[in-house]
């Protein structure tokens, strides 16, 4: 008999953009100051504290400029900032992180999830007298050994067994899914054969999810990827790799902080979003209220709740 796989799992932030709020007169420092000049891209290059800004296009209105940060090995792209002087965004920069750097392991101890790097952006703000507004599109990525897909598959059609709620909703057994679909690859010889999950709450709000053969895209479409991820996981490989993709927006977090006082007073706190990223656990109570709003079950006999990815 094949030996079963030990259960593993972890939740990472695979795309972050946040809103941020410029002090007055930051516009104009940024605009007219530099260290040096490149002559062969002709970007200006202002150095600073353990970080740096390549200013790779600007006018009066805009600008947007490259954040370099220093760790024990070097100097790394941590992401891109827009700063806005124009009448629609006047006082306000958006930021939006690389993704790798989102996989670059800031610390790591045994027995605990590695930090990432967001804490390096909180420097910069803290430096330039920036302060949070909002997240305006976040991506939690939950990525497991598991291959919940066809465990899904067969919950929604075990109407004797369980009763399906999606977007909060119980569903009829004949009733069709809102913002649910099953996207198959294939070839002019076969199709795949499992199919890409989706879900949405597009009537309501933007939060949606995607869930996936993460090792299959890799493999396809992204293998320079590959051993980022494996580093960040910490596994021995990642030949058995599933994604539960969440995306949120700036109303979905709002919405979700409240929810957080069960856990500890401090995490209902919108203004400490930033900082709280960098912390596993609310990441994953994050994540785990994002699904529950799409799509749960429910035990015909006990009426009892559960989740997809207790199933695991």
């Amino acid at each position: 008999m094949a030996k079963k796989n030990k259960f593993q799992s972890a939740v990472n932030i695979d795309k972050l953009k946040v809103c941020l709020n410029m002090p007055e007169n930051l516009y104009e420092y940024l605009h007219e100051h530099y260290s040096r000049y490149d002559e062969l891209s002709k970007f200006r290059i202002l150095d600073e504290d353990d970080f740096n800004l390549v200013f790779i296009d600007e006018d009066e209105k805009t600008m947007t400029a490259v954040l370099n940060v220093r760790d024990i090995e070097g100097y790394f792209r941590l992401g891109t900032f827009i700063f806005n002087n124009g009448a629609r965004y006047k006082g306000k920069a958006f930021f939006t992180f690389e993704n790798s750097a989102l996989y670059r392991i800031y610390a790591k101890m045994p027995n605990v999830a590695p930090q990432n790097h967001i804490c390096d952006l909180l420097y910069v703000l803290d430096y330039y007298g920036m302060t949070f507004n909002n997240i305006t599109e976040i991506e939690l990525a939950f990525d497991s050994n598991y291959n919940y897909i066809r465990t899904i598959l067969n919950w929604i059609i075990d109407i004797k067994n369980t009763d399906l709620y999606i977007n909060g909703d119980k569903v009829e057994d004949d009733e069709i899914l809102e913002g649910y679909g099953e996207f198959y690859s294939r070839n002019r010889i076969k199709r795949s054969k499992t199919p890409t999950l989706y879900f949405s709450h597009a009537k309501r709000t933007d939060l949606r999810m995607k869930i996936y053969n993460k090792a299959k895209e890799l493999k396809e479409n992204s293998p320079q990827k590959s051993e980022r991820i494996k580093d960040w996981l910490g596994w021995d490989n990642i030949n058995e790799l599933y994604r539960i993709e969440v995306v949120l927006h700036n109303t979905n977090v709002r919405e979700f902080m409240p929810r957080c006082k069960n856990a500890l007073a401090e995490w209902s706190e919108h203004e400490n979003v930033l900082n709280l990223l960098c912390v596993p656990d609310f990441r994953l109570l994050m994540f785990l209220d994002s699904i529950d709003r799409l799509i749960y079950f429910k035990d015909k006999k006990t009426d009892e709740k559960f989740s997809i990815i207790e199933v695991a």
